[in-house]
């Protein structure tokens, strides 16, 4: 996509009036950013082995590049079809960069008290959110502040925001779960991220996941995280989706350096519960084209992250 300020703040604006007036939201390119990771990012890195020096990562909450930076990663690219996401990536930097610990963990998880998301935090952090053409990232959150307000920005910018957690768990619970999910959030790898997001080299897409590979042609990554994207593409749950994501994953490998490794699909799964047969077909054809199964616990759920490793 090409950016337009005045269609992209429009669109922006026009997704929330919908979320507020309980209406789908259907364009994928003016669909809501994620407020928070949904993957446990600690554990899964943990367990991919080599190096981080080099990322490519779909945005989603901003998590992913968060937490790769912190693994060492000099170079990250990251990409969304989500405009909404895409600009959420320099905000996330931003407000790490300008705010302190406490501070940054109360702009973003203290929903409860309404903290987050506050007007007055966030004339800190613009001043860290850049300011060039075509995509205007500072006047851009500077509308939406002035239009919608900081209440409608927490409530309806975001796609998890209404997650029972965050609006009923209290504060220091909350941020108990994330940090059990991201390896940045005490106060030591915090501060630590701060000072490496100030040299590492990142560049943000906004593009379909399906153009990536083509796009990139010719780059080379050690990690390529993928998220929950066999899903966010595929919802309807057909079995040859799964063919014809594996087929997406194929022309991902040429991105993967040697030794390299690619989580290419997750699904989620609560304890004691099976999975779907469409769940089950998936895991046994990424097994069959040399995926990896890595399980990963987040509170009452496990995730099941298939990783493959390019020899």
């Amino acid at each position: 996509m090409d950016f337009n300020f005045k269609r992209d703040i429009n669109k922006t604006i026009e997704m929330i009036e919908k979320s507020k007036a309980n209406e789908q939201i259907t364009d994928p390119y003016y669909s809501k950013a994620y407020a928070y990771a949904t993957i446990n990012h600690k554990e899964l890195l943990s367990k991919l082995k080599g190096k981080f020096t080099s990322c490519l990562v779909l945005s989603g909450s901003t998590a992913p590049l968060l937490n790769v930076v912190n693994m060492g990663a000099k170079k990250v690219t990251s990409f969304d079809i989500s405009l909404p996401a895409f600009c959420f990536v320099y905000f996330q930097i931003a407000s790490v960069l300008a705010l302190d610990y406490k501070e940054y963990l109360e702009f973003m998880y203290d929903h409860s008290e309404k903290k987050s998301f506050n007007f007055n935090t966030y004339q800190k952090i613009r001043e860290y959110l850049p300011s060039i053409k075509p995509m205007d990232v500072k006047k851009y959150f500077d509308v939406l502040y002035d239009y919608i307000g900081e209440s409608d920005f927490r409530a309806h910018f975001f796609d998890n925001m209404d997650d029972i957690r965050s609006l009923f768990v209290p504060f220091e619970i909350f941020v108990s779960f994330e940090e059990k999910k991201n390896n940045y959030l005490t106060e030591e790898e915090f501060n630590k991220l701060k000072n490496k997001l100030k040299t590492v080299d990142v560049t943000n897409l906004w593009m379909d996941i399906r153009e990536i590979p083509e796009f990139l042609k010719g780059n080379e990554y050690d990690k390529i995280l993928l998220s929950i994207a066999n899903h966010f593409i595929y919802p309807d749950y057909q079995l040859e989706n799964v063919e014809d994501y594996i087929s997406l994953l194929e022309k991902f490998k040429s991105l993967l350096k040697m030794d390299g490794i690619m989580q290419g699909a997750l699904t989620y799964k609560l304890h004691n519960k099976a999975l779907s047969a469409y769940e089950c077909y998936e895991a046994a054809r990424l097994r069959e084209c040399g995926y990896e199964l890595i399980e990963t616990e987040k509170i009452n759920m496990i995730d099941m992250a298939y990783v493959y490793k390019k020899h």
